[in-house]
């Protein structure tokens, strides 16, 4: 059986206020244990596969991507597993860093320095990764499952 592979945001404040903590609430509800560095591949509860490393993993977004988080989805696309988006997949605030300006509560998204180009979270790095798949054919959106499905699995 491919291994099902569950995909959110952990823990983001919103603009109102709000938390939003799909992951974690996942994380919570199925008792997912906390990996190590050796076992972050290959640890599974289920049939379900998270990334659920210590924060003390975390130097900066981009070590953490090539370290941690583009090996295990690429491990997981290698065994053609299924990809469950616990989060809204379309909502810029989830994809993108931003700021609440105090003055005018209006929000800012954050640029890349010199750019016009938006800072990804790793939920947004995440997504953008399933599509750029979509778009070379491995996989499909399935709107009404939320479920990224490998084409050949």
């Amino acid at each position: 059986m491919n291994p099902k592979a569950l995909l959110g945001v952990f823990k983001k404040e919103m603009p109102d206020g709000s938390i939003i903590k799909d992951t974690e609430n996942a994380l919570d509800f199925i008792g997912f244990p906390q990996a190590n560095k050796s076992n972050f591949k290959t640890i599974s509860k289920d049939g379900y596969k998270m990334l659920n490393t210590p924060s003390s993993y975390y130097e900066n977004a981009e070590q953490f991507w090539k370290e941690y988080n583009k090996p295990w989805l690429d491990d997981i696309v290698s065994k053609k597993g299924d990809f469950v988006i616990l989060s809204d997949k379309t909502d810029d605030l989830l994809k993108y860093k931003w700021t609440k300006n105090p003055i005018t509560g209006k929000v800012q998204y954050d640029v890349v320095p010199g750019t016009t180009s938006r800072i990804k979270t790793g939920f947004g790095s995440e997504i953008d990764y399933m599509e750029d798949l979509v778009k070379q054919g491995k996989y499909e959106w399935d709107s009404v499952t939320g479920i990224y499905k490998s084409v050949n699995p």
